[in-house]
């Protein structure tokens, strides 16, 4: 099969993949096999993955590693099935060699930002601040190096700081996009109602619409105009703010300058971002400017880094001592809270009034990454002042193989300790169905070139 051929066929698996036609992809992927038996091994693997079907993503990286299994990209797409199998030990050390090591730019942000996933979910934040750093300084394109320095911020609030080196911090990212052109607001008019956008990645069933759900829909339509922009899937609680609001999109298809040019034209007068650094790629749109006055907030709880943001949501908790300094933008310091807590779901009913005829059960079922020895320090001393309580911790880490065993190696006294401790301390992993949120996770794009898959 001649060069232009072995191109039509790749187009034909990327467009088999783009209408979501699995079957028709890996198909054409059976028939390049025969002439790139290595490339269409790789785009195998990659799409069994993405698939989550980690006995063909094992099966089709056989292949791989027959014909290139030094590569570093073999190397990844064997971690990367760790992860998928819920392995980030074994993933973790799989890659350690990789470090350091000659890798093409593509492969290099793909092998440090698994690492930095894995390192994050260990509870090990310094060491994925490290990954995350060395994938945004590897990664080829824009799109990555804002992800990869999201996650840069993300993780470092695991770790201690003050606010003059999360400022400085945040203007880093900020500065990624120093290139950006701001859309030109001069001509802008405001209407007899004033029109707020609101942008978030979670407008699902997700904690951060419990916040901002009477932010969306209790504004009085005579004096508002209220435009939801999503960036993401749709659920029965999705249609419910579609139901309340006077205009909704979904620009989750879009580019993020493709996305601020559709909010520019909807002229919007305040633009309201609620995602800051977590999962979901809201800031790369407010680089743009797409209004002309915008605000950040709720689901995020430190600066954004970007010149195009000019005031950030605030209550005396988060300004409190000199916490302003860490900001880039003007803080709306909110008299009591700025959150406005609207639950979906009604509590259920409980099955026993609190500590009757028991001992107090103390419960987190927070992100271990935030459990440091300090922390633990503290529990410890709340139980030995609390006779006969426990304390159940319920996270995503107790469901991994050693951890499921071992606690994680954890008491009370500290995160490494082996010690009996006493600390009368209960495990459990995460209940099915429950995705932990904030983190910017990274996937496996399929894409034309082996280097970018």
């Amino acid at each position: 099969m001649n060069g232009q051929k072995l191109e039509a066929l790749r187009d034909r698996i990327f467009a088999a993949l783009e209408r979501g036609a699995v079957r028709d992809a890996r198909r054409s992927i059976e028939k390049l096999r025969r002439y790139e038996p290595a490339e269409a091994a790789s785009l195998m693997t990659a799409l069994c993955i993405e698939e989550r079907d980690a006995k063909g993503a094992l099966k089709a990286w056989q292949e791989c590693r027959a014909h290139a299994p030094h590569e570093p990209y073999t190397i990844f797409l064997r971690a990367r099935i760790h992860l998928l199998m819920g392995e980030r030990r074994a993933a973790l050390r799989i890659l350690t060699p990789l470090f350091d090591a000659p890798m093409s730019a593509e492969v290099a942000e793909k092998v440090y930002n698994l690492a930095g996933q894995c390192a994050r979910f260990l509870g090990a934040a310094d060491k994925a601040v490290g990954f995350y750093a060395r994938a945004r300084d590897a990664a080829p394109n824009l799109a990555l190096r804002a992800l990869n320095a999201s996650n840069v911020l993300f993780n470092r609030h695991y770790l201690p700081a003050t606010p003059a080196e999360d400022r400085q911090a945040a203007e880093e990212y900020g500065s990624l996009f120093a290139a950006i052109q701001a859309l030109d607001h001069r001509a802008h008019r405001r209407g007899q109602r004033l029109r707020i956008g609101y942008l978030s990645p979670d407008v699902r069933e997700h904690v951060v619409l419990s916040f901002s759900y009477a932010l969306m829909t209790a504004l009085d339509p005579a004096r508002f105009a209220v435009t939801v922009y999503a960036l993401g899937v749709e659920d029965a609680y999705t249609e419910q703010v579609k139901r309340s609001v006077q205009d909704f999109r979904n620009l989750s298809r879009l580019t993020p300058e493709e996305a601020a040019y559709a909010i520019y034209r909807d002229g919007i007068d305040i633009l309201v971002d609620l995602a800051g650094h977590t999962a979901g790629s809201t800031l790369p749109i407010l680089a743009y400017r797409p209004a002309p006055v915008q605000i950040s907030g709720i689901g995020y709880f430190a600066s954004t880094g970007l010149r195009a943001v000019d005031y950030f949501l605030a209550d005396p908790v988060l300004a409190a001592g000199d916490a302003e300094q860490g900001f880039t933008e003007e803080l709306l310091v909110l008299p009591a809270t700025h959150f406005c807590w609207q639950p979906l779901h009604s509590a259920p009913a409980a099955l026993h009034p609190p500590a009757a005829g028991r001992s107090i059960v103390f419960g987190s079922f927070n992100n271990f990454t935030k459990v440091n020895d300090h922390v633990l320090r503290v529990w410890a001393e709340i139980l030995r002042r609390v006779p006969e309580s426990r304390l159940f911790l319920k996270a995503d880490i107790f469901s991994e193989g050693r951890c499921a065993r071992r606690g994680a190696g954890t008491d009370c006294r500290g995160r490494h300790s082996h010690e009996p401790c006493g600390c009368r301390g209960e495990f459990s992993g995460l209940s099915r169905g429950v995705q932990p949120h904030g983190h910017c996770a990274r996937s496996i794009p399929l894409s034309r070139r082996r280097d970018d898959l």
